[in-house]
């Protein structure tokens, strides 16, 4: 995979990925469709020029930690997947310019300001999500009906 600049393992039965493959090159990696459930936290480790990855209509519940590793990362598709929360992490994806939460009944929190965090993002799909009609509590999570999360909304 050293040499690859696109990988597609769309529609598959893969249900961990595991290792840290080095790919320095690639730029794109479509996972959708598939039957994967975990990524371990390395596996994104030696990826720095990913710029799209697409996890849609897979069976994953929750993202590895490590994805704070794609610093280049501008398309991120978790569209109908069964994750619950967003981790913190993705604060770190400074160059993230779509973030597609659509279909994600299952989705449930959403870190303090992560959203306004993210600089460059210019679209969000909430569309059906699990927190389309959530807000900011106390212990720094999303739940219902508070102005917060409307104004975090806002001044992205």
């Amino acid at each position: 995979m050293d040499g690859a600049k696109r990988i597609s393992l769309m529609c598959n039965q893969i249900e961990k990925l595991t290792g840290s493959p080095i790919c320095p090159n690639l730029s794109t990696l479509f996972l959708q469709g598939s039957s994967l459930k975990m990524i371990t936290d390395t596996f994104f480790q030696f990826m720095p020029n990913l710029r799209v990855l697409d996890l849609s209509m897979s069976a994953m519940t929750e993202l590895p930690q490590g994805i704070s590793n794609l610093v280049s990362l501008q398309y991120l598709n978790l569209s109908e997947t069964n994750i619950k929360e967003l981790p913190i992490e993705l604060k770190n994806l400074g160059k993230l310019k779509f973030l597609l939460l659509a279909l994600m009944p299952q989705l449930s929190s959403i870190p303090e300001q992560l959203i306004s965090s993210l600089s460059m993002l210019q679209v969000i799909d909430m569309f059906d999500s699990g927190i389309s009609e959530r807000t900011v509590l106390k212990d720094g999570l999303l739940s219902y009906d508070n102005e917060a999360w409307v104004q975090e909304l806002e001044s992205f």
